[in-house]
């Protein structure tokens, strides 16, 4: 699914930087950052 440090942001709607682009995602669909 990652291609890329910027295929990550194109997919994120947020737009925000990349401190929690992952968990904003995680968190819409309903899962939880496993760290």
């Amino acid at each position: 699914m990652k291609k890329g440090p910027d295929a990550s942001k194109s997919q994120t709607p947020v737009g925000k930087s990349q401190s929690g682009t992952l968990a904003d995602i995680l968190k819409k669909l309903g899962l939880t950052p496993k760290k």
